[in-house]
């Protein structure tokens, strides 16, 4: 190459070089922290209504069905910033992931409100008497509505435990949770509200009485002193307007615009439900509640509620409670290849046994914990969109929780038993560490 054709080229290179736009990897404005979904809208929505049924059998049946041969790539979620984070909104607020959480706040949760006091009275407002989960919902002393629910004969402590533990959990990663205490009461503070309802086995609201209350303390445990054990929820704030779904968005919310199975907290909400067990994590168990902000307008705040299945439920049969956490409740292909070929091939669930607690907390193990295969009892359609960014992003926030913070929510379960407080310690710190190491 002459001199001449050097030079040219040099002249060129740093014409080039002078006239290029530097990159800039990131926008100058700030990422996005808080997402303004709570904007009030005058057209109060209507309330949904979940059917159990319909909803079991339309994620574990026919949605299967209508995917087989759907050309789904899978796609990363939408509501992150430019950081790979959540924004605070009406669905999640960061917390614990965002900053430092004491003990105590941790073991608190969203609870804000002096706890209800036992020597009432407390006047029943509504029951449900029939059901798997009898209770009923009365108004405090304190003027405030709270739900009771109770433990049963089988597992001793653990739905009362599970349902306030994992619901102080829930509020310290940022989800919206009620606020759960346990109560211990006598029966004879309850009064009747001459108004009170309650639904027969019909589903129908027919007026209450005693019988209805003796229905549900008939199934609930009493204690050697005589009084009873139940966790209390705080009605939440607003008018209740049915679950919200884990795929699309409400037609009647303006401020719903990402497709809930592409919002990455309940993407990542999996690995949350893997390891406290909440194997329940359907629709039903949340609710989305109205909150107005003058006479006829609001916004809608977005609920997980209802924890008691968490910490090893335990289904009867036993072949069926050893299933869950491995499979769904209806899981087509299983059936079909147990069936032809006669139950010879070994599931991860034939080698599941009681561990020291025994019934307590059932089959809530470690060593069978598979951090990508877990499963919860009805397909979650936000679980399933999830991608490693999604369930490493939960992880993150998960790693954050101290011992000092566990041993404090555990307290808060008042069990007044050191070996299964220390049991559950020891069950979620595994856990937490086996799902950890993967992602």
């Amino acid at each position: 190459m002459t001199r001449s054709s050097v030079l040219a080229c040099v002249i060129s290179g740093a014409l080039l070089t002078g006239c290029a736009t530097g990159f800039r990897p990131f926008p100058l404005r700030e990422p996005m922290t808080k997402d303004q979904d709570a904007r009030p809208f005058a057209a109060e929505p209507e309330e949904y209504y979940s059917s159990f049924l319909w909803d079991g059998a339309d994620q574990m049946v026919f949605r299967p069905i209508t995917r087989l041969w759907a050309v789904d790539p899978g796609h990363e979620a939408v509501n992150v910033n430019a950081l790979d984070e959540v924004p605070d909104s009406s669905w999640f607020i960061n917390r614990l992931g965002k900053r430092s959480m004491t003990p105590d706040e941790v073991a608190n949760g969203p609870c804000r409100t002096p706890p209800l006091d036992p020597a009432g009275p407390w006047t029943a407002t509504a029951a449900k008497p029939n059901g798997a989960n009898p209770g009923f919902i009365i108004k405090g002393n304190d003027g405030r509505g709270y739900l009771l629910k109770f433990d049963g004969v089988s597992q001793g402590v653990r739905p009362t435990s599970a349902d306030v533990t994992v619901s102080k959990l829930y509020h310290a990663v940022g989800f919206n949770p009620p606020c759960n205490r346990v109560v211990f009461f006598n029966r004879d503070i309850i009064e009747i509200d001459p108004e009170a309802k309650s639904e027969n086995e019909q589903g129908e609201k027919v007026p209450m009485t005693m019988a209805d209350l003796d229905k549900v303390f008939d199934k609930a445990v009493r204690l050697p002193d005589g009084r009873y054990r139940a966790s209390s929820s705080l009605i939440l704030a607003g008018k209740p307007i049915g679950p919200f779904r884990y795929e699309g968005a409400r037609d009647d919310d303006p401020n719903d615009v990402v497709p809930h199975e592409d919002r990455r907290e309940l993407r990542g909400h999996f690995l949350l439900a893997a390891w406290t067990g909440h194997t329940d994590s359907r629709e039903q168990n949340t609710l989305d509640m109205f909150v107005k902000t003058s006479d006829d307008r609001g916004f809608i705040r977005h609920h997980i509620i209802d924890f008691g299945d968490c910490l090893g439920s335990a289904w009867e049969p036993p072949m069926m409670g050893r299933r869950i956490q491995h499979s769904s409740y209806f899981d087509a292909p299983e059936i079909l290849q147990d069936w032809i070929t006669l139950g010879l091939i070994q599931r991860p669930w034939d080698r599941l046994r009681f561990g020291p607690s025994g019934k307590v907390f059932g089959y809530f193990d470690i060593e069978e914990l598979d951090p990508e295969e877990w499963e919860p009892g009805s397909p979650n359609p936000a679980m399933l969109a999830r991608t490693e960014r999604d369930v490493a992003w939960m992880a993150r926030i998960m790693a954050r929780f101290t011992t000092d913070q566990l041993r404090a929510v555990i307290e808060t379960a008042h069990m007044k038993d050191e070996f299964l407080e220390q049991e559950l310690l020891r069950l979620l710190e595994g856990r937490k560490h086996k799902l950890l190491a993967r992602y």
